[in-house]
């Protein structure tokens, strides 16, 4: 009981003096935010692309109720929307905000119900709020992606039920063939990654069956193999606009992006139908031709209590001026997700949004806006995760996220206090609580059960912590005297958190030090079977930088120098 009046004591204190922060660091916190709802648009529409241009929203294209291709878009303005004519007819086509301000749309079905490709392409001019045709593709195009690079050209790729190449646009009014693909693409990212180079990316072919995701096409270069994509496949998805997901800073030559990825793609199933999640997730972090993991506090959870099996089914959205991210979702109910990520720290600290359930919501791909809120304008109507693209939304709701009091702002210093004081005296109460319950079991002579989750994480870390040690064992990876925790996750597909905690767990020890008693166990054996080498060169043999460093761990280990254990044997 001492040690828990000593311990309320310290909350006391550091209730009263401490500077108020909100952590994110010891989980995933799950935060219920407000929606809004805007003006509907004046045509439904799925399939269509959106953009905010000039601080304005914008929708292009896509089809509307029926299955039918609209020749419409729609901008955002004086509180409502306004639609204009386009030149052409664009469902699932690409396109491409410019960094000149207007706006690339190129391809598209060309009937109804999804079907053909077209040539036409045309530019949104912001300024005059109004579509030009200028020219055509070389090639009719569907789900086709893109990617300007910093000299303004655009090259472009992708198709579907037809042929696939590659082509550039001068960015003025030309298009020409560029070259063959190593492999026919659907919906493919293309993003650039150094000066006057990009690739493309995607797990599907033009007619949606698996590819071998690690095959990348280079725009000017040859084809290579990324090792990541071997396990994690690049999420499909309709249109692409791997823009929104840009993180890097193009003034000094810095290309990074966020990418959604699966480590297993079921197309043409839906097992959220039967309640169950259709694959495990992660954010794979694009720099340059390297792509890795983003570590997290959490991963992207695949249910919640709050309503059962979630379908990540958007692009990521990166807001660079807050270092925020966003993945969106939705579940049987039609509540709304927003996985946020804080990009910039590693771990990165992360939160679960919600809403309400939304049955009007079309759970389209959102735009950001300049305030850091989400938009959904439009899209298709769910039911039991499966969309209609024959009944359509034309409602548009915006996400409140920036306006939980968690994120946005410390509560005033009285409620604040008030508040932890009432968090204080629970403390003690679970404490208490459990104390008893400890009791309790200790007379029965038995042990508590774990609930379904924490056996399913024990089991998990266990095997993990049995991958660990088959790499440690078989590879001897401790002597690389620059081994890192991130070595080791990028080798198991995890990240460094996963790898801390199952090393805490089963070996009660930091990484370092388990890496460590490998080295000392093996420097004991190579002593043992070499006992003429002098002891001081083994150092370099076991996995350590500097002599110092192994005597000073041997005898931390051991509680003798190499030479005194070697004494002690003979």
């Amino acid at each position: 009981m001492r040690k828990v009046a000593s311990h309320f004591l310290l909350f006391l204190f550091f209730s009263f003096f401490a500077v108020p922060a909100v952590s994110q660091k010891s989980g995933i916190q799950a935060v219920k935010v407000g929606v809004e709802r805007l003006p509907d648009l004046n045509t439904a529409r799925s399939g269509h692309l959106q953009y905010v241009v000039d601080g304005e929203m914008l929708v292009v294209g896509g089809h509307t109720s029926g299955f039918v291709p609209t020749l419409t878009a729609e901008y955002f303005a004086g509180g409502q929307w306004h639609q204009i004519p386009t030149c052409y007819a664009h469902d699932y086509a690409l396109g491409l905000q410019l960094r000149s301000g207007k706006v690339l749309i190129a391809g598209g079905c060309d009937q109804s119900l999804g079907i053909g490709q077209t040539f036409g392409v045309e530019r949104y001019l912001p300024s005059e709020h109004r579509f030009e045709g200028f020219g055509c593709l070389t090639r009719k195009r569907t789900l086709a992606g893109g990617v300007e690079l910093d000299d303004g050209q655009v090259y472009i790729s992708g198709n579907w039920y037809d042929n696939d190449d590659l082509e550039r646009f001068d960015g003025a009014n030309n298009f020409e063939p560029v070259k063959g693909v190593s492999q026919s693409r659907t919906s493919p990212y293309m993003l650039q990654t150094a000066a006057g180079e990009g690739m493309i990316l995607s797990a599907l072919d033009t007619h949606s069956q698996l590819v071998d995701a690690a095959q990348a096409d280079r725009l000017t270069g040859s084809p290579f193999q990324i090792e990541l994509l071997r396990t994690w496949k690049p999420v499909p998805l309709q249109p692409i606009q791997l823009e929104q997901a840009f993180i890097g800073d193009r003034e000094k030559g810095y290309y990074a992006y966020l990418l959604a990825v699966a480590d297993t793609l079921q197309t043409g199933s839906c097992p959220e139908q039967e309640g169950l999640p259709r694959c495990k997730m992660a954010i794979a972090l694009i720099e340059g031709e390297d792509i890795s993991l983003l570590p997290t506090v959490h991963p992207i959870p695949q249910q919640t209590r709050i309503g059962g099996v979630i379908r990540w089914a958007s692009g990521i959205v990166a807001d660079t001026s807050r270092g925020k991210a966003y993945l969106s979702g939705y579940d049987k109910d039609k509540r709304l997700y927003l996985f946020c990520v804080d990009y910039k720290e590693r771990p990165a600290p992360v939160t679960l949004f919600f809403t309400d359930p939304l049955p009007q919501c079309g759970f389209a791909s959102p735009m950001l806006m300049p305030d850091g809120q989400l938009v959904i304008a439009g899209g298709n109507v769910q039911e039991n995760f499966t969309g209609d693209n024959y009944a359509l939304f034309s409602t548009v709701f915006r996400i409140l996220v920036d306006e939980h009091p968690a994120r946005s702002q410390a509560l005033p210093y009285l409620w604040r206090t008030l508040g932890l004081l009432l968090a204080a005296f629970l403390l003690v109460g679970i404490v208490l609580l459990r104390r008893l319950r400890r009791s309790r079991s200790a007379a029965k002579g038995a042990a508590a059960p774990l609930d379904s989750d924490a056996a399913a994480t024990a089991e998990k870390d266990s095997e993990l912590m049995e991958d660990i040690c088959r790499l440690m064992d078989e590879e001897q990876l401790f002597l690389n005297p620059n081994l890192k925790i991130q070595d080791l996750a990028k080798g198991l597909n995890t990240n460094t958190r996963y790898i801390s905690e199952a090393v805490n767990t089963y070996r009660r020890c930091s990484f370092n030090v388990f890496v460590n008693r490998y080295r000392i166990a093996y420097a004991q054996r190579l002593m043992n079977e070499n006992p003429e080498m002098k002891i001081a060169t083994h150092y370099m043999e076991v996995g350590f930088s500097s002599e110092r460093s192994f005597f000073r761990t041997f005898r931390q280990m051991t509680g003798m120098t190499p030479n005194e254990w070697m004494a002690r044997k003979k």
